[in-house]
């Protein structure tokens, strides 16, 4: 299956036999409703997200997993909601690739007065509409190639057969 398909198909998720993981973060409210583009370092040691810490089979008992050693293979990059509310989950399949031992990262992000340690902001936020822009710039290349070609008729004389 897909990777798009295992994050909608809420059976073959719950399926998944692999490592799950919950990271806490929180960033300012004004980066949700701009639709911020936001990049977490996530720490090497996570909580497991099947048992909340308490120690399962999926953890060997430990309440924690390990992630990748190198802090730039534990980077994730995820676009805000518009809508953050009092927080979302956000649920993520193969965060640090196909074989990783974690196979699901459940990212809480919750508003709050500034971003946490952790999390960089990517960008400006709003993805940029191209079409008002090319549709602007296409007319005014109309408006200038004709009066090219009207100056240029008018100072031959017009058009001669």
């Amino acid at each position: 299956m897909s990777t798009l398909g295992k994050l909608v198909d809420k059976a073959a998720l719950e399926a998944d036999a692999g490592g799950r993981v919950r990271a806490r973060v929180t960033v300012p409210l004004s980066w949700s409703q701009q639709r911020v583009l936001i990049e977490v370092t996530l720490p090497r040691a996570m909580e497991c997200a099947r048992c909340d810490g308490g120690g399962c089979d999926g953890c060997d008992r430990s309440g924690a997993l390990r992630g990748p050693k190198k802090d730039l293979e534990r980077v994730v990059r995820v676009r805000l909601p518009k809508m953050l509310g009092d927080g979302v989950a956000m649920r993520l399949s193969e965060p640090f690739g196909k074989g990783a031992v974690i196979t699901q990262l459940w990212l809480e992000v919750r508003p709050g007065d500034a971003a946490s340690p952790s999390v960089r902001r990517i960008g400006g936020g709003e993805r940029k509409r191209i079409l008002p822009t090319m549709v602007w710039a296409m007319t005014v290349l109309v408006i200038v190639v004709g009066a090219a070609l009207a100056a240029l008729t008018w100072a031959t004389g017009g058009f001669r057969r």
